[in-house]
């Protein structure tokens, strides 16, 4: 084995804790490109919503903008926090280092259930790619489907992020050839009038607040690139470079597929959300239909796998000191360094949720998630004038001018979704807040007897595991005796 010089006193990100399990950085700007495209998009399944709800107008306005003003300024921001923290957790120890124990506890949740609630999505939408088809599967048929894909997903994961990453790879490569053939075949029958149709304006205000949400969830997933920043081989040129070829690969799994839609099928109302696409391929060519069916279940595949690695790497978090979870959820496999009993909990909770339906999933994980991105942005802000001096080996340009000036377009984007939102999505999300606040003051009350959440409690903790591996620099190897 290699080595090098390992610190004697490294810098500690969460006020003296360390994390217990140094992963191998092996996330090249390739890999990263590519788990990107898989946590945000993964193709277009699932979007046909937006056609529907705003016209193809909106749709592609939005698709097209919405990197400028909501993606690109996530992408920033998780460039800047993760190079700052290159260590495994993410949004969980940004907060947490911002905001402290309460802020941080807030946030953890928010975001642990916004991933439970993600992650079920995807099996959902694996098996609708079944349903033109008219297999005539039963309930438990369905279920035994989504729960084979579980298993599939959650071998893979506990292999690791390389193993993640290479499969991702594979899986785009079945997802973009169909659409980019459809494409060769259909672009002399595009007409550009039909890309600016949009509904009128009563249509758009019954169903305006569903398209927001369809749209925004579209774009959503670029801060889950910072959970397993400490397994990213040189985060401070990494990130940006992944980051941008990631963000061409969604915009162009987004919009290809609506111009060839549009050439086939310009009724909106039929655009109905997760099947779609393969409706449409299927009246262009009977095999053309057959691939877009495979693409789309490797869409979901693909999708829910880079989705359970980000969320357990969360979780895993979570279960680190300062403990927000039993420790239980901090062990990781030592043999593969990956978060097991993360991965195991996730598989399980997605068993269950994943017999819910998509509409109202997509809601309450749009809302969530929303404001888990208030807490991420607000961490970024405060920390520019908490920590000005702390280094960041990736910084938006512009300095605290330009951490505003991204901030503000993407706030304004968050408040007009949770504003558009529905009163039972509200009142859903608002219990759920309740019941962390409740849970919050309970493992105070608690403390000492269950798992602690101060810091100077969360070091003793650390002290008694004896966790001794410190927190590597990017150069630096691990001196295994």
């Amino acid at each position: 084995m290699s080595s090098s010089n390992i610190h004697e006193d490294p810098e500690p990100l969460l006020k003296g804790d360390i994390e217990p399990d140094v992963p191998i950085r092996v996330v090249s700007p390739i890999k990263l490109a590519f788990v990107a495209f898989f946590l945000v998009s993964a193709g277009p399944f699932g979007t046909e919503n937006t056609v529907k709800t705003g016209g193809p107008g909106l749709a592609l306005l939005a698709f097209l903008t919405l990197p400028f003003l909501y993606a690109i300024p996530q992408c920033l921001m998780t460039a800047e926090m993760s190079t700052m923290m290159d260590q495994n957790g993410g949004y969980i120890i940004w907060v947490q280092r911002a905001f402290g124990d309460f802020g941080g506890w807030m946030n953890g949740y928010n975001n642990v259930f916004c991933n439970m609630i993600d992650i079920s999505l995807y099996p959902v939408i694996f098996v609708e790619a079944l349903s033109p088809y008219n297999f005539n599967l039963t309930t438990w048929e369905l279920w035994l489907i989504k729960f084979g894909l579980i298993l599939f997903v959650a071998a893979i994961n506990i292999r690791g992020i390389n193993m993640v990453a290479y499969a991702l790879i594979l899986f785009s490569v079945i997802i973009f050839v169909p659409f980019l053939v459809e494409f060769g075949m259909r672009v002399t029958h595009m007409r550009p009038k039909q890309w600016i149709y949009v509904p009128n304006s009563t249509y758009l205000s019954d169903h305006f607040g569903d398209f927001m949400s369809s749209v925004l969830w579209a774009y959503t997933g670029w801060d889950g690139l910072g959970s397993f920043a400490g397994e990213v081989k040189e985060s401070s040129t990494t990130y940006p470079r992944g980051i941008a070829l990631g963000l061409l690969l969604v915009t162009t799994a987004y919009v290809v597929p609506i111009l060839v839609g549009l050439t086939v099928d310009p009724n909106i109302t039929n655009w109905i959300g997760g099947a779609y696409y393969f409706v449409i391929a299927d009246k262009i060519s009977k095999w053309l239909g057959i691939a877009v069916t495979v693409a789309g279940m490797v869409s979901s595949a693909g999708k829910y796998n880079a989705a359970m690695m980000s969320a357990s790497r969360a979780v895993w978090a979570m279960g680190n000191p300062p403990r927000k979870l039993p420790g239980i959820f901090g062990y990781s496999f030592s043999y593969y360094k990956t978060p097991l009993v993360a991965i195991l909990f996730n598989s399980l909770t997605t068993s269950i949720l994943c017999n819910f339906g998509f509409g109202l999933l997509i809601e309450v994980d749009t809302f969530l998630n929303c404001l888990t991105l208030l807490f991420e942005f607000g961490s970024f802000l405060f920390l520019k004038y908490k920590e000005p001096d702390t280094p960041r080996p990736f910084a938006v340009p512009g300095g605290k001018i330009g951490a505003w000036a991204i901030t503000i377009p993407k706030v304004l984007i968050v408040g007009l979704t949770l504003a558009m939102a529905h009163v039972w999505t509200w009142c859903i999300c608002l219990g759920l807040n309740l019941l962390f606040v409740w849970a919050y003051w309970l493992m105070l009350f608690a403390q000492g007897r269950l798992f602690s959440i101060k810091g100077k409690e969360s070091k003793e903790t650390k002290d008694n595991d004896n966790i001794q591996n410190p927190i590597l620099s990017q150069n630096d190897d691990v001196i295994i005796n």
